[in-house]
């Protein structure tokens, strides 16, 4: 499951949500189903809208719709839901 974990929120005027830094474990896909997860608990669902990748330091930005972007901050955990099969 790929997992990413939130280092930096960061709010631009020019985007309805804002970019999300940090860290990675897998692979994520725009478009995907994400989990927004604090101490074990799913706060809330959502989609991957976009990625942006961030140079020096090989960070990533992500983000996300309106259901996750509206409680995440740093230390978070976004998890993509795997699909059913």
């Amino acid at each position: 499951m790929s997992e990413f974990r939130v280092t930096g929120v960061y709010p631009v005027s020019f985007k309805a949500n804002p970019s999300v830094v940090g860290d990675t474990t897998d692979n994520f896909t725009v478009g995907a189903a994400v989990e927004l997860r604090r101490a074990d608990e799913v706060l809330a669902s959502g989609v991957l809208q976009a990625i942006e990748l961030l140079c020096p330091g090989a960070k990533v930005a992500l983000t996300f719709s309106d259901t996750i972007s509206q409680h995440i901050r740093v230390g978070d955990v976004v998890y993509a839901v795997e699909a059913a099969g």
